[in-house]
Protein backbone atom coordinates (compact mmCIF):
# COMPACT_ATOMS: atom_id res chain seq x y z
CA UNK A 1 0.00 0.00 0.00
CA UNK A 2 2.81 2.39 1.01
CA UNK A 3 4.53 1.51 -2.50
CA UNK A 4 0.99 2.57 -4.21
CA UNK A 5 0.63 5.80 -2.78
CA UNK A 6 4.27 7.23 -3.43
CA UNK A 7 3.29 5.87 -7.26
CA UNK A 8 0.07 7.66 -7.39
CA UNK A 9 1.94 10.90 -5.27
CA UNK A 10 4.86 10.97 -7.73
CA UNK A 11 2.42 10.86 -10.86
CA UNK A 12 0.12 13.56 -9.58
CA UNK A 13 3.56 15.62 -8.97
CA UNK A 14 5.49 14.75 -12.29
CA UNK A 15 2.97 15.07 -14.87
CA UNK A 16 1.38 17.80 -13.42
CA UNK A 17 -1.82 16.94 -15.42
CA UNK A 18 -5.69 18.32 -13.97
CA UNK A 19 -8.39 16.70 -15.47
CA UNK A 20 -9.35 19.72 -16.90
CA UNK A 21 -6.77 19.77 -18.85
CA UNK A 22 -7.24 17.06 -20.80
CA UNK A 23 -9.81 18.41 -23.24
CA UNK A 24 -8.40 20.33 -25.89
CA UNK A 25 -10.09 24.03 -26.37
CA UNK A 26 -9.94 24.93 -29.23
CA UNK A 27 -10.90 21.23 -30.85
CA UNK A 28 -13.87 18.53 -29.44
CA UNK A 29 -10.88 16.39 -28.34
CA UNK A 30 -12.15 14.75 -24.89
CA UNK A 31 -15.78 15.85 -25.36
CA UNK A 32 -18.76 14.25 -26.34
CA UNK A 33 -19.96 14.50 -29.76
CA UNK A 34 -23.14 16.19 -28.48
CA UNK A 35 -20.97 19.17 -27.02
CA UNK A 36 -19.18 21.92 -28.77
CA UNK A 37 -15.69 23.57 -28.11
CA UNK A 38 -15.99 26.88 -26.68
CA UNK A 39 -13.51 28.04 -29.79
CA UNK A 40 -15.55 26.49 -32.60
CA UNK A 41 -18.47 28.57 -30.95
CA UNK A 42 -16.78 32.17 -30.93
CA UNK A 43 -14.71 31.26 -34.38
CA UNK A 44 -18.23 30.19 -36.21
CA UNK A 45 -19.99 33.20 -34.70
CA UNK A 46 -21.12 34.42 -38.18
CA UNK A 47 -21.43 31.46 -39.61
CA UNK A 48 -24.30 30.36 -37.16
CA UNK A 49 -25.68 33.91 -36.31
CA UNK A 50 -24.97 34.25 -32.75
CA UNK A 51 -26.55 37.46 -31.51
CA UNK A 52 -24.89 40.25 -29.31
CA UNK A 53 -26.80 38.63 -26.30
CA UNK A 54 -25.56 35.15 -26.65
CA UNK A 55 -22.45 36.54 -26.82
CA UNK A 56 -22.64 38.46 -23.94
CA UNK A 57 -24.26 35.65 -22.27
CA UNK A 58 -21.14 33.32 -23.24
CA UNK A 59 -18.74 36.43 -22.20
CA UNK A 60 -20.46 35.40 -18.53
CA UNK A 61 -20.23 31.79 -18.45
CA UNK A 62 -16.41 31.71 -19.62
CA UNK A 63 -15.68 34.63 -17.52
CA UNK A 64 -17.32 32.04 -14.11
CA UNK A 65 -15.60 29.54 -15.24
CA UNK A 66 -12.11 31.03 -15.72
CA UNK A 67 -12.31 32.37 -12.15
CA UNK A 68 -13.64 28.84 -10.45
CA UNK A 69 -11.08 26.96 -12.47
CA UNK A 70 -8.37 29.42 -10.94
CA UNK A 71 -9.69 29.13 -7.35
CA UNK A 72 -9.46 25.54 -7.33
CA UNK A 73 -6.14 25.38 -9.37
CA UNK A 74 -5.16 27.49 -6.44
CA UNK A 75 -6.37 24.74 -4.26
CA UNK A 76 -4.65 21.96 -5.76
CA UNK A 77 -1.73 24.39 -5.92
CA UNK A 78 -1.05 24.22 -2.03
CA UNK A 79 -2.00 20.47 -1.83
CA UNK A 80 0.49 19.45 -4.49
CA UNK A 81 3.24 21.88 -2.04
CA UNK A 82 2.11 20.22 1.08
CA UNK A 83 2.26 16.80 -0.86
CA UNK A 84 5.98 17.87 -2.18
CA UNK A 85 6.84 18.65 0.92
CA UNK A 86 5.47 15.44 2.79
CA UNK A 87 7.63 13.12 0.28
CA UNK A 88 10.98 15.08 0.92
CA UNK A 89 10.90 13.39 4.22
CA UNK A 90 12.92 10.51 5.10
CA UNK A 91 9.78 8.80 6.13
CA UNK A 92 6.62 9.66 4.65
CA UNK A 93 3.63 9.47 6.94
CA UNK A 94 0.96 7.26 4.34
CA UNK A 95 -2.00 8.69 5.72
CA UNK A 96 -0.71 12.03 5.34
CA UNK A 97 -0.28 11.88 2.04
CA UNK A 98 -2.99 9.83 1.45
CA UNK A 99 -5.38 12.46 2.59
CA UNK A 100 -3.30 15.26 0.46
CA UNK A 101 -3.81 12.99 -2.33
CA UNK A 102 -7.36 12.51 -2.04
CA UNK A 103 -7.97 16.32 -1.38
CA UNK A 104 -6.30 16.67 -5.08
CA UNK A 105 -8.01 14.60 -6.61
CA UNK A 106 -11.35 15.49 -5.24
CA UNK A 107 -10.15 19.91 -6.58
CA UNK A 108 -9.23 17.65 -10.12
CA UNK A 109 -12.65 16.15 -9.80
CA UNK A 110 -14.82 19.21 -9.58
CA UNK A 111 -12.91 20.98 -12.28
CA UNK A 112 -13.98 18.67 -14.55
CA UNK A 113 -17.49 19.10 -13.42
CA UNK A 114 -17.31 22.33 -13.63
CA UNK A 115 -16.45 22.43 -17.66
CA UNK A 116 -18.48 19.94 -18.45
CA UNK A 117 -21.15 22.09 -16.91
CA UNK A 118 -19.82 25.23 -18.31
CA UNK A 119 -20.35 22.91 -21.92
CA UNK A 120 -23.58 21.96 -21.38
CA UNK A 121 -24.67 26.08 -20.45
CA UNK A 122 -22.87 27.03 -23.66
CA UNK A 123 -24.75 24.12 -25.80
CA UNK A 124 -27.98 25.87 -23.99
CA UNK A 125 -27.66 29.31 -25.03
CA UNK A 126 -27.47 28.12 -28.99
CA UNK A 127 -30.37 27.42 -30.89
CA UNK A 128 -31.04 23.82 -32.65
CA UNK A 129 -30.40 25.11 -35.80
CA UNK A 130 -26.91 26.84 -34.37
CA UNK A 131 -26.69 23.31 -32.87
CA UNK A 132 -27.00 21.87 -36.15
CA UNK A 133 -24.72 24.28 -37.55
CA UNK A 134 -21.64 23.79 -35.57
CA UNK A 135 -22.44 19.89 -36.10
CA UNK A 136 -21.57 20.17 -39.95
CA UNK A 137 -18.63 22.84 -39.40
CA UNK A 138 -16.73 20.55 -36.74
CA UNK A 139 -17.50 17.64 -39.45
CA UNK A 140 -16.14 19.42 -42.17
CA UNK A 141 -13.36 20.81 -40.60
CA UNK A 142 -12.62 17.13 -39.33
CA UNK A 143 -12.86 18.04 -35.64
Amino acid sequence: MKRFVVVIALILLFNGITVAQETDKKSNKGLPESLFAPQLIIDSKKDIGLTPDQLKNIEDLSMQLEKETQSVGEQIKVESDKLQKLLSSSKVNESDATVIIYQILDYERQLRIDEILYLIKLKNVLTENQQKQLSEIRSKKGI
